[in-house]
């Protein structure tokens, strides 16, 4: 399976995730990365999957979403716009929500889980996990929170999930939203 961690700091959104794909009693660890990201600028979203591959490949090299408006929140963004097209996506291709697939989304210095049921939650920490190492990775956030470096944070998470759970695997990939300060002229 996975673990997908997500930490958000000054506004940027860092995530790390695992490359092991399991089933049953054997695991590997995989090329591709579990991380991506959709939009450009100001629009861009990171996305981490979690469950099948086949809905990670869609989202991926698939997913074409309109451009959210600058009035748009976050929520009403990806509830919308951004979950109707990866439900027409995984309709099309015959998988569903039948098909186990959890997502951590950032976008906008915010952090998003999205559940097989396409519900967006947000969760008042400034982290979040998922996938089968989640609660490993889980644990390592909230002990390291207050101060800590985003990334090295991650790291432990990742790190934690993969020595302790047999689902995940190294190494690990990382991805993040920087914000870079405007300054008024």
């Amino acid at each position: 399976m996975t673990v997908i961690a997500g930490v958000v700091s000054n506004g940027s959104v860092y995530m790390a995730a695992d490359s092991g794909a399991s089933c049953d009693s054997s695991i590997v660890s995989i090329k591709e990365s579990k991380l991506f990201s959709v939009g450009r600028d100001d629009n861009r979203i990171i996305v981490g999957a979690a469950g099948s591959a086949r809905i990670f490949q869609l989202l991926k090299y698939h997913l074409k979403v309109r451009k959210p408006t600058k009035t748009e929140s976050p929520l009403k963004y990806l509830s919308g716009a951004f979950t109707e097209q990866y439900a027409r996506l995984t309709k099309s291709a015959g998988d569903g929500p039948e098909r186990p697939s959890e997502l951590l989304i950032g976008f906008r210095g915010r952090l998003f889980e999205m559940g097989s049921d396409f519900s967006l939650i947000e969760s008042t920490f400034d982290f979040a996990a998922i996938g089968s190492g989640a609660d490993f990775a889980l644990g390592v956030l909230y002990a390291t929170a207050g101060g800590a470096d985003p990334k090295l944070r991650l790291t432990q998470a990742v790190h934690c999930a993969a020595k302790l759970s047999p689902t995940c695997a190294l190494p690990m990939t990382t991805m993040s939203l920087e914000t870079v300060a405007k300054t008024k002229k």
